[in-house]
This record gives structure tokens, sequence and C-alpha cells, in this order.
């Protein structure tokens, strides 16, 4: 199954990386180095409201300059952002325990630096495996 994946984070090599990685698997890659880059970000995730999601997958590195990664989905969730938290990614070297709790909290995986890219696979196909092939994105 192709998926749309959206990709933030301010590292530019791990996110070109990623990108090259995913999208040699098929899949379809949006990167942002930020949230607000977003075409759908508007401060209140306009496009969160919609009848359909925007993308199936995010991965989001966590220490970004203008908010967390962490932060950005709780953001979404709070805004009614249409894709399940727990295809939701968060990406750090460094995750704090209190941020392993919020990412408990809010439902969504973590993945530790150095990312382990068949953990990574196997998660991304066993989302994929719950995901509608009939879905329609915004």
């Amino acid at each position: 199954m192709i998926l749309r994946i959206v990709i933030f984070g301010n590292d530019a090599d791990a996110v070109d990386a990623l990108n090259y990685i995913l999208s040699s698997r098929g899949h379809e890659v949006l990167c942002y180095g930020e949230p607000d880059m977003c075409p759908g970000y508007t401060g209140c995730f306009s496009y969160c409201s919609q009848q359909n999601p925007c993308f199936d997958i995010m991965l989001v590195m966590n220490r970004m300059k203008r908010m967390t990664g962490l932060e950005l989905i709780r953001q979404q969730t709070n805004a009614g952002c249409k894709v399940l938290t727990i295809n939701k990614a968060v990406i750090s070297g460094d995750f704090t325990s209190e941020d392993l709790q919020e990412a408990e909290k809010l439902g969504c995986r973590t993945l530790s630096k150095p990312l382990d890219i068949n953990e990574l696979f196997n998660w991304l196909e066993e989302r994929a495996g719950r995901i509608d092939p009939a879905r329609k994105l915004a």
C-alpha cells in the first residue's frame, strides 16, 4: 500500500535520508523543516477540521526550533486532526522520561535515534495494514 507520509524536522540530513528511503519504497513523502511550513498549518490547523485526513502517517523530530514534536501532536489532537494518533511517531535521540510519558498519554509511537530502519518499516507495515486502501485524503 502506498502511504502519504509527512515528515517534520529541522535536521535536514535526517529528513532527506528518511525522504529517500521512504520514497524509494513507493510512498508519497512530504517534508517540512517546521510544522508552520506545511500548507495545512495556519496556527490552528485549518485542514485538520476537514472531513478527510491530509496524510496517513506522520514522522516528527521531537526537537525542533519552534515547538517539540509532542507539542505538535497535542495541538493536532486538540484541533480535531483526522489522522489517528497511533499513526504518528516522534523521533529523538534524547527522550526524557517526561517525553515518554507524554507520548504514551497521547498514544503516539516513539522511535529512538539512531533510527532502526527495520523497526520503522515494521511499524509502517503494521499501520498500513490498518488503513483503508479506499480512504480519501485531503
